[in-house]
């Protein structure tokens, strides 16, 4: 226990670097920006404007189908299908 007080105490107020941790030389493998056309844009934006676009697809094909006449009030589903893909979208393929 005291040494884990000694350890914790010991690092306040040190600045962890790279080398710190052993990666030293190695980048993030995560953007910070998605650059379309020479515009930068955060991975958030590209992430929410796929998860429209999936939604808008999926909506249409409830409404083809005939099956959005079984849900209360279509437009809120429709906005739950944005979240819904925006998280996975922004999960699995762009990676907020």
């Amino acid at each position: 226990m005291q040494e884990l007080l000694l350890l914790s105490i010991g690092m306040i107020g040190k600045k962890k670097s790279f080398s710190d941790e052993g990666n030293a030389g190695r980048m993030n493998l995560y953007p910070h920006e998605i650059a379309i056309g020479g515009v930068y844009m955060p991975p958030l934006l590209v992430a929410s404007l796929l998860g429209a676009m999936a939604a808008l697809v999926t909506a249409r094909q409830l409404n083809r189908y005939r099956l959005s006449r079984y849900f209360f009030y279509p437009p809120l589903v429709f906005v739950a299908m944005t979240v819904i893909y925006t998280v996975l979208i922004g999960t699995f393929v762009v990676r907020v």
